[in-house]
């Protein structure tokens, strides 16, 4: 085999595959990505598609054919391309059975070549297979990621659960300690129409979250994303996800509430980075929490250690009733960051009932075929 090929081709489709390459494989294989060549193209289509896979999740960028196969370490073919002159935009690559020489001007380089036949069979696309909208589940994902648990104690909460139903499209996560919550619902002539119900790993969460994923589908309980000319498998983590609507009910509709915008989003953000500062002394590996006091002159954040302490005012708006609670800064910082930096609402309830935020994650009027939101609640911590 010769093919000759662009050096940027390449390093894309081994940078996407490389999020599942094995670091420390049981098996040599798993450090390797599967090359497939077209001799009939051109040098930017030279290289038909690339696969790797760590067994729990395979992915594969570019369009799935026959060609001429080769399975080099992942590592190693990237670490050359990378250290080849800036000027050499392509590259002569030759393979054997066992060697493969990349050659750049007088610069040439052989890489050992693992034996194809001990590479996983390849899987294949369902063929029954959901529509969601273009980019919600990249960004929900990743907000939803956030509270996920990181530990397997608890196999149902280490992942995301993702819901199609209809015209609905709910992510939502949970460690014990807060929930994160994206929907979205769809009219017109973008409904979904068809059911999905899986939880997904973390692992597979982070790839997810940075695809663009456009179609779903679930096959004898391995999930497929697919994102363009990039396809993801990954396996299922099985079980019945708990229901995290009873605990947002609750919050959700208590009648305290208060509207939080503009600048006031801008005062709560500083709230808890000065919060941070004034309640986690260095060295010690305690949660840093501030007091949140909701009432009719606004949102009021406290924060005190050791004789040190911090008040921030917060002017919000349309504010009703009153309630207060002490909060984990980490946590309302990741629900800040979960907003988007949109406008939230803040409901105090009961001295039972954690609080509870909400943003608009999609404009009505920017997608008026969707509207989406995120909801958070965060337990509140002992007094």
């Amino acid at each position: 085999m010769r093919i000759t090929t662009t050096v940027k081709a390449v390093r894309d489709r081994l940078a996407i595959v490389g999020r599942v390459v094995a670091k420390k494989p049981s098996v040599p294989t798993l450090s390797g990505v599967l090359l497939v060549w077209d001799e009939a193209a051109d040098a930017d289509a030279a290289l038909r598609y690339a696969e790797a896979t760590d067994m729990s999740m395979t992915i594969r960028c570019g369009t799935h054919g026959p060609g001429v196969t080769t399975l080099v370490d992942h590592e190693l073919l990237g670490k050359t391309l990378a250290a080849l002159p800036s000027t050499v935009k392509t590259v002569v690559i030759e393979a054997t059975d066992t060697i493969m020489t990349i050659s750049a001007g007088r610069v040439t380089a052989s890489l050992p070549l693992m034996i194809v036949d001990e590479w996983p069979d390849a899987r294949q696309v369902p063929a029954g297979m959901t529509r969601v909208p273009a980019g919600f589940l990249s960004r929900a994902m990743g907000l939803t990621l956030l509270s996920a648990a990181s530990d397997t104690t608890r196999p149902t909460l280490a992942g995301v659960h993702v819901v199609i139903d209809d015209d609905d499209v709910v992510l939502e996560s949970s460690d014990g300690y807060r929930a994160h919550r994206a929907s979205l619902t769809q009219t017109g002539d973008d409904v979904v129409g068809h059911r999905l119900d899986v939880i997904v790993p973390r692992a597979a969460c982070g790839v997810l979250a940075a695809l663009s994923v456009e179609w779903l589908g679930v096959d004898e309980g391995v999930l497929c994303a697919v994102a363009g000319d990039v396809t993801l498998w990954t396996r299922t983590i099985h079980g019945a996800y708990p229901q995290i609507e009873r605990v947002l009910a609750p919050s959700r509709e208590s009648p305290n509430r208060c509207r939080i915008t503009g600048d006031a989003l801008d005062a709560l953000q500083s709230a808890v980075r000065l919060a941070q500062l004034y309640s986690e002394p260095r060295g010690v590996t305690s949660t840093p929490s501030a007091r949140f006091v909701l009432s009719a002159d606004g949102l009021l954040v406290t924060a005190q250690h050791d004789g040190r302490q911090v008040t921030v005012p917060i002017a919000v708006q349309d504010a009703t009733g009153s309630g207060e609670a002490l909060l984990n800064l980490h946590y309302v910082a990741d629900t800040l960051k979960a907003a988007g930096g949109g406008d939230l609402v803040l409901t105090m309830g009961a001295p039972n009932t954690p609080p509870y935020l909400s943003a608009i994650m999609w404009d009505a009027g920017a997608k008026p075929r969707a509207s989406a939101c995120v909801e958070t609640v965060i337990m509140p911590m002992m007094r």
